[in-house]
């Protein structure tokens, strides 16, 4: 019997070591996340690479526009590889209502909350995304924006920002 259980518990460590209750600053409600994040950039995609595990991996953006803070004209963001370009999604220029109301944002799911609870972001290259640059992470830190123009989501941040 107690070989049987070794057994058993021998093969149940993903299971048993998953992330199954996200840490509460990960989904804080909007208006807490930019207020607790003293950087806030729109930046671009400008290079990734793998590093040798070929899992972790390393993002130069290119500054676009600083919303709030002092950060480089480049800089870098590590996380998990580079997603698909099918697989960023930008819900519908963040006007879908399952973005503001469920609150996950794109980074969301076992791909970018491994079992250490922490948030590692994936990107594409050449893409913008909408970063709160500040730890601990959130489901929102990195939002991809394709139309910074008509974009819900950064019309919001900024609007937040513009308040005293």
């Amino acid at each position: 019997m107690r070989t049987f259980l070794i057994v058993v518990l021998l093969t149940l460590p993903p299971v048993a070591s998953a992330c199954v209750v996200p840490p509460p600053e990960q989904h804080v409600s909007n208006v807490e996340l930019i207020a607790r994040t003293k950087n806030i950039v729109l930046a671009k995609v400008t290079s990734i690479k793998k590093d040798k595990n070929n899992w972790d991996t390393t993002y130069t953006f290119q500054t676009i526009e600083v919303l709030r803070g002092n950060l480089p004209e480049t800089f870098q963001i590590r996380g998990f590889p580079e997603l698909k370009k099918e697989e960023d999604i930008h819900f519908e220029n963040h006007t879908d209502v399952r973005f503001w109301r469920s609150a996950p944002g794109r980074n969301w799911g076992s791909s970018s909350n491994d079992t250490d609870c922490i948030i590692h972001p994936q990107f594409v290259s050449n893409r913008t995304y909408l970063i709160f640059y500040d730890t601990p992470y959130h489901s929102k830190s990195f939002e991809l924006i394709v139309d910074p123009l008509n974009d819900k989501w950064l019309k919001y941040v900024r609007e937040q920002l513009s308040r005293p």
